[in-house]
């Protein structure tokens, strides 16, 4: 790579954007940095930039463009990146995706698909080249409009804290103390050139209103350092919130009394005893948790899993960006990476004794053996192990989700009950009644898994040979 000698007009931009690395320690001697280029000013900016102080930091470049295939100027853009690329001797990754398909097939908007698609492209090209950091050219007044956006949009503090400087200790954003006139002024001292994208004056898009109609109306008619107030409140408020993470965290940890692959659930009555602020922030994690970031999660969201939590409503729930589900039960709050009712149906066959199938929507096994018939076995059985008279069975047995219209004898009663009944008698969440595993033979109804044995099959003095039924791994209730 050539070293890349700025003028000297622009050293003191230099030196702050080097304060500002130093600050949020975004580079470490040998990294090798993969630079996220558009052609646009800002990352022209950053590639010069980072060209700049390459050999002092003892840092190696690779620049990325991705073509997004939704604007007929996207050759011209990645034919300028690469010769842009070959001038500072920096090796270049074009990529190109489908943006348009992608939106369709995952049902999101278009700047949400090409983040995704953008951000995945650049994941994979810093992986190819063993880069350990990816850098953005993210400034000043592209925080401002951030926290301007999530402002309107009703976010809490953690959405006003805008875009950090530094994420997953793999994104850096060098220019992020800078303002957009300040990186303009760098190209110009150093004549560079860069490319003008049309589409950031279209009005449809709200970053571009609040571009230009709404900040230049605060800068004009209220405070003309508006961009730098809201850079600044920002960063007041990520500190902020990396301080209420570390109360948060242990305090979810208690909180959480039932956790499996698709949901968590916090402790309800220990949710009520916290005080607001720290609820919101705990109900906040609880979501992230499930949800895998708080993308599109407003404040209007939060407060409405606070009504849920005092809600006198016995079980209700709703759903999330995302396909969230949260859903109250007597002494929980759960969050689901999806309705609880989505859950698709399996049945299972066991066609002999000594056998055992795997049951992946409960993570548990349903494991049989024959024994000999003891009073012994009276200290074994529980809720997720039973023993049957062996002779009152007949094979395959039959493993499957609860079915409306089931019914089956309970064992200590004389008549049948509805499988619904018995699970409502039982207060049996609803979450819980969709997974139950129902054991059947000929056609009835033996065993709800983890609950009730039927009646019809149950060891008597004349049981010759005693079948055991057990789960294991199943904490459903727990």
């Amino acid at each position: 790579m050539k070293p890349y000698t700025p003028s000297e007009d622009s050293r003191p931009f230099i030196v702050a954007v080097e304060k500002t690395i130093r600050r949020y320690r975004m580079l470490t001697p040998g990294d090798t940095v993969l630079a996220g280029v558009s052609g646009g000013p800002d990352s022209v900016a950053l590639l010069h930039l980072l060209a700049a102080i390459a050999q002092k930091w003892s840092i190696r470049l690779v620049a990325a463009y991705l073509n997004h295939k939704l604007r007929r100027e996207a050759e011209q853009e990645a034919n300028f990146v690469a010769d842009l690329s070959a001038r500072l001797s920096i090796p270049c990754e074009i990529g190109s995706e489908d943006v348009a398909r992608y939106r369709s097939l995952r049902h999101i908007s278009v700047q949400q698909a090409a983040r995704e698609i953008r951000y995945r492209f650049y994941n994979e090209t810093a992986v190819k080249h063993s880069a350990r950091k990816i850098a953005l050219g993210h400034h000043s007044d592209d925080n401002a409009e951030s926290v301007l956006i999530h402002f309107l949009r009703g976010s809490g503090p953690l959405g006003l804290s805008g875009i950090p400087p530094v994420r997953d200790n793999k994104f850096i954003r060098p220019l992020i103390d800078m303002t957009r006139k300040e990186i303009i002024s760098f190209l110009d001292q150093n004549r560079i050139e860069y490319l003008t994208d049309e589409s950031n004056k279209s009005f449809k898009y709200l970053r571009n209103r609040i571009r230009h109609e709404l900040i230049p109306g605060l800068k004009a008619n209220y405070n003309p350092n508006i961009v730098r107030q809201l850079h600044h409140l920002s960063a007041i408020l990520r500190e902020e919130e990396d301080f209420w993470e570390t109360a948060v965290i242990p305090t979810f940890q208690d909180l959480t009394i039932k956790k499996g692959a698709d949901f968590i659930g916090l402790d309800l009555e220990g949710l009520r005893q916290l005080h607001p602020a720290l609820r919101k922030r705990v109900i906040r994690k609880g979501v992230a948790t499930i949800k895998g970031d708080l993308k599109r999660i407003e404040f209007k969201h939060i407060e409405a899993i606070e009504k849920l939590i005092i809600s006198l409503k016995p079980s209700v729930s709703f759903d999330l960006p995302g396909r969230v589900c949260v859903t109250r039960e007597p002494e929980t709050l759960l969050f689901y990476s999806h309705r609880p009712g989505d859950i698709t149906p399996q049945c299972y066959t066991i066609h002999d004794i000594e056998e055992e199938v795997y049951i992946r929507q409960i993570d548990a096994v349903l494991r049989l053996s024959v024994c000999e018939p003891s009073a012994a076995l009276l200290a074994e059985a529980g809720p997720s192990c039973v023993f049957l008279d062996l002779d009152t069975i007949q094979f395959p047995l039959i493993v499957r989700n609860f079915v409306p219209g089931d019914r089956f004898r309970p064992l200590g009663m004389s008549g049948t009950k509805k499988v619904k009944d018995f699970f409502i008698d039982e207060k049996v969440p609803i979450r819980v009644r969709k997974l139950c595993p129902i054991v059947l033979s000929e056609g009835a109804v033996i065993w709800i898994g983890g609950y009730r044995l039927s009646e019809l099959v149950k060891i008597t003095s004349q049981t010759r040979k005693v079948l055991k039924l057990e789960l294991l791994g199943y904490n459903l209730f727990k």
